[in-house]
Formats: structure tokens, sequence, C-alpha cells
């Protein structure tokens, strides 16, 4: 029995190393928050849990070892919700930088937590989104825990890691004040459209009022070079109120330096609101910009 279980052992550090060198025969795993992230089917097993069985809708990868201490799982909450590590008994360890790298377009946090007993570290990566989604307000977070024994033989810390840097993100939607800009995806039965044309055989997006605003506009912008300041205005579409159920389709190509488009209204709280329409040069996600950001 011992002599397999040494073989057992050996077997799952010689994978390890496989996995850890060469991602080329990793599979797809499309999850169902909206992402996509390579991992080594032939050691993980990868499966779903409900949020009956586990308060948040979960994605778990195990390893198919049953010996292996050692589980990564992700899930996505409202800003600062998941588990408490440090309530449960966790001690948060200091730590100069990541143990991870990822190239996603969200802000990202990072704790590293040691069990009492020491056998047993956690990482967890938390992706702050800024747009609303899955039921959750703006601001909810991606939250990824990576499991592993504080004596990694196996290697699991490094192939959860390399899992991890392979996620890719759509390019996303952007959320500030009382809109979003979004993809045009279509629409809900019955759902209405304001067509406005900056470039008629661009792919269109969509801007909707998440709040009602007054004194709407949106403008087409003309941009002094030499000082980087608005030096004219064309305007697009004009409204005494925007809200619920207003949905702009903008046709345009977004500008590669500074941005075309801008919109400006009164909230519902008397503020002066006022955006800039941008994509990311990046990764193509949506942005709106304020005029700090601009300057």
């Amino acid at each position: 029995m011992k002599k397999g279980m040494c073989v057992l052992l050996a077997l799952t550090v010689l994978l390890g190393f496989s996995a850890r060198a060469d991602t080329d025969d990793w599979e797809i795993h499309e999850s169902a928050f909206g992402f996509t992230m390579l991992y080594p089917a032939f050691l993980l097993d990868a499966y779903g849990v409900p949020a009956a069985d586990a308060w948040w809708d979960t994605e778990m990868f195990e390893p198919r070892a049953s010996d292996a201490d050692a589980a990564m799982w992700y899930l996505a909450v409202p800003e600062d919700g998941g588990q408490d590590w440090e309530g449960e008994g966790w001690q948060r360890l200091t730590v100069d930088e990541p143990g991870v790298e990822m190239d996603v377009p969200f802000d990202l946090r990072y704790a590293l937590y040691q069990s009492e007993n020491g056998e047993t570290l956690l990482e967890e990566v938390r992706l702050q989104s800024p747009v609303a989604d899955f039921g959750y307000e703006a601001g909810f977070e991606y939250v990824f825990d990576l499991r592993f024994p504080a004596e990694d033989d196996g290697g699991w810390r490094d192939i959860f890691e390399m899992m991890l840097e392979t996620a890719a993100f759509p390019p996303q939607p952007a959320q500030a004040g009382s809109f979003r800009l979004d993809f045009f995806y279509g629409g809900a039965a019955g759902m209405q459209f304001i067509p406005v044309i900056v470039d008629e055989e661009a792919e269109p997006v969509v801007l909707r009022a998440q709040a009602e605003v007054s004194d709407f506009v949106l403008e087409k912008l003309t941009w002094d070079e030499e000082t980087f300041s608005v030096s004219g205005t064309d305007t697009l579409y004009a409204a005494d109120t925007f809200t619920f159920g207003d949905n702009l389709e903008i046709f345009c190509y977004f500008s590669d330096v500074l941005p075309d488009l801008r919109i400006r209204c009164v909230n519902g709280d008397g503020e002066a609101e006022c955006w800039y329409l941008f994509q990311s040069g990046r990764d193509g996600s949506l942005l709106l910009l304020s005029e700090d950001e601009i300057g």
C-alpha cells in the first residue's frame, strides 16, 4: 500500500511539472460568469456548485488525485462579499506583490492567507467590475480562491496560478454616473432604440440611462490639437429628459487619441454630469471618462 501511494504521489508531481511546463494540451473552460480559462483536464475535474449548496453560485476545480489537499474555485459576489477568511481563523500574510499577473480589464486585489495550523495556504484574487451584472449592483467582484498545502510537493499553486493567468474576459461595457455604455446585442421584445448615426458603416454601441436625468445632450467634439481642449461641438441628440427605456443606438468609430463624443446632463440630485465616450485600445472595453480622466 505504501509503495502504491508513493507511486501515485510521484505521478502527481510529474504531471504537475508537465502541466506547468506546457499548456498546449490544456482544455478551454467556458465559465458561466462570461470568461474563458485554460485548465489541465487530465489533472483536474471542473464542475459547478449551485448557490443552494454554497451560498453563492460557484465553479470548482479539484484534483483527480483523491489525496491531494488542493482546490481552486471562483464566484461573483457584491463588493467585499464572499468568505471572511480572517473571521474564520485564517491569518493574512504580508506579501510584497501578488503571486499572479492577470491581463484583465479590472482592478485587482490580492491576499494570501495561512490556516491556523500552518499547513495550508490560500490565495485570493478579487477582480473589481465597475458595471452591474449577475443581478448585483455596480461594484461587484469576481473572487478566485486557490487553496494548496504549505509544503506543495504537487505544485498545485503553480498550476492554479497558471490557470488564472490564462483567464480571458471579453471587452467590457462601461458604467458611470447615471449611464451605462454597452455593446449592441439586439434587444428584448418591445425594446426601442433611438439611432444616432456618426459613421454609417460602424457597429453600434448603446447608451442607456440608469436613472432619469434632465437637459441631456450628446455632442460630437472637435479638439484643438495644440492645447488639447475642445474647440467646437455639434449636437447629435438632445432631450429635456433622458430616462429608463431611452436607449441611444450610436453608430460610431472611436478615436485612437481623444474621444469624439461627449454627453452632458443634470442628474436627479441637481448635479451636472459630463462623460466622454471612448474605447480602450488595449482590450476593446468601452469607457465613460470624466473630465479629470481626460485632462
